[in-house]
C-alpha cells in the first residue's frame, strides 16, 4: 500500500536567505526511518490524510520538478514532497540513488530553519549537529551540555566554556572548585564573565577575579577589599597602604617619613631618600646638606632625580649632579672639562667667532653667525671698533636659542656692530696643561673686518712655550689697491691720496689732506698724498713710537706744495689691559705718482694675545704680536703707461696687545714682544721710507715674574 506525505511549508518570512539555502541545495538529506503518524524523526509533520507504509526514504530532486496539486508516489523513489507556490518540493530523481529526499535548489525553492536544524547533519552555521549558530539559536535549537558552541547563546544552559568550546553546566554554581576557577564557584575566565567573582579572602590571580572595587594581592594571591586601604602594610607596599607598584598606580603614594623604594612611592614634591628609604619632603630644599646630596639641597641620586642639580662652582661627583652637565674634578663647571694639549705644527685656535650685539646688564648676546657655539663655552667678548673700542670681558654660555646666547652673568659692557662699529665674541678653549713644542707656531685667525685677531686660552695647569705663539700682522689691516690711470694731464692723472690704515675708528679710506699731509685714521697711519714723487704712508700706532711717512720732494707735479707723506697713527687704549685689548693700527698706504701705478700697502697691525694660566707660564721660545712691515711701491708700466719711478712706500703696522695672568711667569729676555715694524720704500730708492709702526702693549700679572719684555710690560 502506498502512502503520500504532505509537508506544510513555513511562511516565507521564516525561510532562510537565498544564500543560506544555496549552501544546502542538493546536500541536505531528511531521513524518514520507521515513523508513523505525528512528527517524524526529521521533524516533518504529516498532513491529516498522510500515512506511511513501512520504512520509507524520500529524496528531494535537485532538478526543476513540476509541483503537483496532489501528492504522487513512484515505485522506485519513495515520496515526492509537493507544495504550492514557492514551497519546497521533492520528487523522484531517476539520476540519483532512490530512497533519499534531496532539497531542490530550483528557482523558487526555499530551505527553512526547521529542516536545516533537523537534518541530523552539522551544517550551515551550526556549532553542533542540528543546534547552535545564529539560524538554529533563532528557533530555539540550542545545544545541550557537551555539544559544540561559540557563544553562550548556542547553549541550552546559557554557558559556553570558552576554553573547551563546549556547552557546559553552570560550573560556577556546583559547589566545587573546578575548571579554571580560582576559588570554589568563583574567579577564572568563565566565572568572571558570569559575574561570579570571589569574595574578600578568596583566591585570585588577577584583579578581575575579585570584583569591582577589590583587588588581588599580588603577593598573597588573595582578594582584598582594597589593598591600599586595609590599614596594613601588605602586598608590595613600601608603607602602610601606600607605595609600591599597586598603590602607586592607584595614586596611593606615601607621605613624609613613610617607607619608599623610589621617588614614585612618595607624594610630590617629596623624594625617596636613598639613604634612609623614607619619603622626605624637604631633603632637596631644607637648607642642609643631607642624604646623598653633594652640596646643600642639590646633587646626589635623590636630588638629581628630582631635578635639584647643582650650580656652577658647587661640589659634585658626577656630571648628573650639575645643571650644566659638566662636573670637572669635584666642581660643577659651565664649560666642558679642561684637557691637556700639546700643539703641533700649523695649530690654530679660536676659530669659532661671530659678530655680536649685547647690552650692559643683559644676560643675552645676539650672535650673527651662531655656528659652532655651544652650551658651556667660555667667550671673549670684545668691542673691536667704534665707541669704547678695546673693552672686553669673558662670558659663559648657559643656553642657546635661535642665535641668542644666554649668559651665566649679565654683561658689564654694551657691544655694537653697527658700522663703523664692530664687536665680536670668540670661543676660548679650556686646557689643563699646554705645551707649544720647539718649531711649532700656535696662532689664531687674523681679523677680517668682522671677527678674528684674538688668540686666547685658559689653562688650569702649567703653560710651556718652547716654540712660538704669534699674532704678528693679525690685527688691523693695511690697504693696497691699483689706482685708476688717466692720461693726458700728468698732474691730474691720479688725484687720489693713499688710503689710511684700518683702526679702532673703522675701515680704511682715502686720506684727507690736512696741513699738506695725509691725515691719520685714529691709530691707523695716514696715506701719502698723490703727486711727483715718493710721498710715503704713515706708521700705525697703539702705544708710542709711530712715525710719519716721508714727504715726496722730487718732480714737479704735487698735490700740495710739499707733496706730503701720511701722518702717523695716534696713541690709543690703556696700559692696563684688564679692561682694554686693542689691535695694533695698520700703516697708511704710500702716495701714488702722476703715472698712476701701485703704491706700497700699509703694514697690518698686531692682534691680541690673552693667556690665563693661574699655575705658571714658562717661555723659552717666543710670544709675539708685532706689526707687519709696510710694502714697497710697485712700478707698473703696462697698466698705466708710466716709465719712471715715484710710487710711495706704505707705513709699518703697530704692535698689538699681550696679556698674561699667571701664578708664576718665567719670560726670558725679550722673548715676549709687541713692537711696530718699518715702512716700505719708494720705487725711486730708499730715501723716502714709509713711517715706522708704534709699539704695542704688554701686561703681565703674576705673583712671581722673571724676565723682560719689549716693550716693557705693565704689571
Amino acid at each position: 500500500m502506498r502512502h503520500m506525505t504532505r509537508v506544510r511549508p513555513l511562511a516565507r518570512a521564516a525561510w532562510p536567505a537565498r544564500t543560506a539555502r544555496a549552501a544546502f541545495a542538493g546536500s541536505v538529506t531528511l531521513a524518514l526511518v520507521g515513523v508513523g503518524c505525528g512528527t517524524n524523526a526529521a521533524g516533518i509533520v504529516p498532513t491529516d490524510d498522510a500515512s506511511v507504509d513501512g520504512p520509507t526514504t524520500s529524496k528531494t530532486d535537485t532538478g526543476a520538478g513540476t509541483p503537483d496539486s496532489s501528492m504522487s508516489t513512484h515505485p522506485d523513489s519513495g515520496s515526492h514532497v509537493d507544495a504550492t507556490s514557492d514551497a519546497p518540493t521533492s520528487k523522484p530523481d531517476a539520476g540519483t540513488d532512490s530512497g533519499k529526499t534531496v532539497v531542490d535548489a530550483g528557482s523558487d525553492a526555499r530551505l527553512d530553519a526547521n529542516s536545516t536544524c533537523s537534518d541530523n547533519v552539522k551544517d550551515g552555521t551550526e556549532t553542533s549537529v542540528d543546534c547552535g549558530g545564529a539560524l538554529c539559536d533563532a528557533i530555539g535549537r540550542t545545544c545541550g551540555v557537551g555539544n559544540g558552541c561559540a557563544v553562550n547563546a548556542d547553549c541550552t544552559d546559557g554557558i559556553c566554556d570558552v576554553t573547551t568550546g563546549l556547552c557546559a553546566t553552570n560550573a560556577c554554581a556546583d559547589g566545587v572548585k573546578d575548571g579554571n576557577e580560582t576559588g570554589v564557584d568563583c574567579g577564572g575566565v568563565m566565572c568572571d564573565s558570569l559575574g561570579d567573582t570571589c569574595p574578600i579572602g578568596g583566591a585570585c590571580t588577577v584583579d578581575a577575579d575579585c570584583g569591582t572595587g577589590n583587588g588581588c594581592d599580588t603577593t598573597t594571591k588573595v582578594c582584598v577589599a582594597n589593598q591600599c586601604s586595609d590599614g596594613m602594610k601588605d602586598g608590595n607596599e613600601t608603607g602602610i597602604d601606600c607605595g609600591g607598584a599597586t598603590c602607586d598606580a592607584l595614586g596611593k603614594t606615601c607621605g613624609p617619613g613613610k617607607g619608599c623604594a623610589t621617588n614614585s612611592d612618595c607624594t610630590s614634591p617629596e623624594g625617596c631618600d636613598v639613604t634612609t628609604n623614607q619619603c622626605d619632603p624637604t631633603q632637596c630644599h631644607d637648607g642642609v646638606k643631607d642624604g646623598s646630596e653633594t652640596a646643600v639641597d642639590c646633587g646626589g641620586a635623590t636630588c638629581d632625580a628630582l631635578g635639584a642639580t647643582c650650580a656652577v662652582s658647587v661640589a659634585c661627583v658626577t656630571n648628573a649632579d650639575c645643571a650644566s652637565g659638566s662636573c670637572c674634578g669635584s666642581t660643577c663647571s659651565v664649560t666642558t672639562c679642561p684637557v691637556p694639549v700639546t700643539f703641533t705644527a700649523g695649530a690654530v685656535i679660536n676659530s669659532i667667532g661671530s659678530s655680536i650685539v649685547g647690552t650692559a646688564g643683559a644676560k643675552t648676546l645676539t650672535l650673527a653667525t651662531p655656528t659652532g657655539f655651544m652650551l658651556g663655552q667660555t667667550l671673549l667678548v670684545q668691542q673691536v671698533q667704534g665707541t669704547n673700542a678695546g673693552q672686553w670681558e669673558l662670558a659663559i654660555v648657559t643656553a642657546l636659542s635661535n642665535g641668542v646666547a644666554t649668559l651665566a652673568a649679565p654683561l658689564v659692557n654694551t657691544y655694537s656692530s653697527n658700522a663703523p662699529s664692530a664687536a665680536q665674541a670668540v670661543v676660548v678653549p679650556q686646557y689643563t696643561t699646554v705645551d707649544v713644542p720647539a718649531s711649532v707656531t700656535l696662532s689664531a685667525p687674523a681679523w677680517n673686518g668682522t671677527v678674528g685677531g684674538v688668540l686666547a686660552f685658559q689653562a688650569t695647569g702649567a703653560v710651556t712655550v718652547e716654540g712660538s705663539i704669534s699674532m704678528t700682522g693679525h690685527g688691523f689691516r693695511g690697504y693696497s689697491h691699483a689706482l685708476i690711470c688717466e692720461f693726458g694731464n700728468a698732474c691730474t692723472a691720479n688725484p687720489y691720496n693713499g688710503f689710511t690704515g684700518e683702526s679702532v675708528a673703522g675701515p680704511s679710506a682715502a686720506s684727507i689732506i690736512a696741513n699738506e699731509l695725509g691725515a691719520a685714521n685714529a691709530n691707523g697711519g695716514g696715506g701719502g698724498t698723490f703727486g711727483q714723487d715718493c710721498a710715503a704712508g704713515g706708521g700705525g700706532a697703539y702705544d708710542v713710537g709711530a712715525t710719519a711717512g716721508t714727504n715726496g720732494d722730487i718732480g714737479e707735479c704735487v698735490a700740495t706744495p710739499i707733496h706730503g707723506g701720511g701722518v702717523q697713527g695716534s696713541t690709543v687704549g690703556l696700559a692696563d689691559l684688564s679692561n682694554s685689548l686693542v689691535f695694533g693700527g695698520a700703516g697708511g698706504e704710500g702716495g701714488p705718482d702722476e703715472d698712476g701705478a701701485y703704491p706700497g700697502p700699509g703694514g697690518n697691525g698686531g692682534g691680541s694675545i690673552l693667556i690665563l694660566a693661574p699655575v705658571s707660564v714658562t717661555v723659552t721660545g717666543s710670544i709675539v704680536s708685532s706689526g707687519a712691515e709696510g710694502g714697497d711701491g710697485v712700478v707698473n708700466t703696462t697698466a698705466c703707461g708710466g716709465v719712471g719711478c715715484g710710487m710711495g712706500g706704505g707705513g709699518g703696522g703697530a704692535g698689538g696687545s699681550i696679556r698674561i695672568v699667571s701664578g708664576a711667569a718665567t719670560l726670558g729676555t725679550s722673548l715676549v714682544q709687541a713692537v711696530g715694524n718699518t715702512g716700505g720704500g719708494c720705487t725711486c730708492g730708499t730715501s723716502w721710507p714709509g713711517g715706522v709702526g708704534g709699539n704695542g702693549r704688554i701686561q703681565v700679572t703674576s705673583a712671581n715674574t722673571t724676565g723682560t719684555t719689549t716693550p716693557t710690560f705693565h704689571p
